[in-house]
């Protein structure tokens, strides 16, 4: 279908409002004028839908605030609005997968936007199969190139997914995160700290959920620790934010800090999943710098990479108290495909249930 057709519209009940706090503006119709985001404000937008008919992924309907798209009997609605999709309140739990793929094992000395290597078309595609294989229903990934935006969104998994960006968004030159969900949600795409992030919010009555999928900066600098912190400071403010006006909301942050969870300030009040189902931080590292190799290596040189000890540079992180709560987490990504490392991180997958 596509996103002109006239079925019978949904009821009041299968509309989730949208807490956007800019009344009655377009965030739809591609020809409308959005406002000027105020300086360090989230301004939260519909997600992105794969529309079948015209082939285009195109921002969700279903989630605008606009007295056009916001009324119950107009019928303008999206693709995600016909086919009834899975919302996040009827699920008691759900998978999550964090992982940051690299953005590029082999890049050219002048890469072309959009291009990559043969190797990392290669590698980047063993990516995709992984994640299917896994099934996860929020996926959040970093480090995804302009090359690796596009060949994602075309995969017929993916496609049945919400999505923070569009083939078009624009990355960061080393990558961007990239967050996609079975279930709506609403996101911005801000800048902190030099950094880009995806900032969510699955706007759900019965189960709210916020989430940030974040890169932070690197280094063990104290200029870069303290960066860190200034990202950080940024997340959970707008995530304390969100939860003053739903306190049953849950809060999540996750992807790659770039530091030991433990060594990053400003998270107070935010559980560090491995140390809370695992008891120790103990076999959870995620930097492999095996990933990093491209091509085949003498076993002395694998034998020396493999001793290395490997850092928890990757996380989730989950706030207290809200309805959502960390239920496993285990890591994944570990072994290379065919003799190929798909990232030099480990992916993080795992379940949030909702507590009874």
């Amino acid at each position: 279908m596509s996103l002109t057709s006239t079925p019978s519209p949904p009821s009041n009940s299968s509309r989730t409002p949208s807490p956007n706090p800019i009344a009655n503006v377009c965030f739809v119709d591609p020809n409308a004028k959005l406002p000027k985001q105020p300086k360090r404000t989230v301004l939260l937008v519909p997600s992105f839908v794969y529309d079948s008919e015209s082939d285009l992924w195109v921002p969700d309907a279903a989630l605008c605030s606009c007295s056009r798209h916001s009324d119950p009997n107009a019928h303008t609605l999206s693709t995600i609005q016909q086919f009834l999709p899975a919302r996040l309140g009827d699920r008691a739990s759900f998978k999550f997968l964090t992982w940051n793929v690299l953005y590029a094992v082999d890049p050219p000395d002048d890469r072309a936007k959009g291009a990559a290597s043969d190797l990392d078309k290669e590698r980047l595609s063993r990516v995709v199969d992984a994640i299917v294989e896994w099934a996860p229903d929020v996926i959040a990934l970093q480090e995804v190139s302009d090359y690796f935006l596009p060949t994602l969104l075309s995969h017929p998994f993916v496609r049945n997914f919400h999505s923070s960006h569009s083939p078009t968004t624009p990355t960061s030159p080393f990558g961007s995160p990239v967050l996609l969900s079975r279930f709506p949600f609403l996101s911005s795409v801000p800048r902190i700290g030099g950094k880009d992030a995806v900032a969510a919010h699955f706007p759900d009555a019965r189960a709210p959920l916020a989430m940030w999928n974040v890169h932070l900066s690197g280094g063990p600098s104290a200029q870069a620790a303290g960066m860190r912190v200034k990202q950080v400071a940024r997340v959970v403010a707008h995530l304390d934010e969100v939860a003053k006006g739903e306190p049953a909301t849950g809060r999540v942050v996750l992807g790659d800090l770039n530091a030991d969870p433990a060594e990053v300030d400003g998270l107070d009040g935010y559980g560090d999943a491995w140390v809370k189902l695992k008891g120790t931080a103990a076999g959870g590292g995620t930097y492999n710098a095996q990933g990093l190799l491209a091509g085949p290596q003498s076993k002395e040189v694998l034998a020396a990479y493999r001793n290395l000890v490997r850092p928890r540079l990757d996380a989730v992180m989950v706030g207290d108290g809200g309805v959502w709560e960390i239920e496993t987490v285990n890591l994944v990504a570990t072994e290379p495909v065919g003799g190929m490392w798909m990232s030099d991180h480990f992916g993080i997958l795992g379940t949030m249930k909702r507590r009874v």
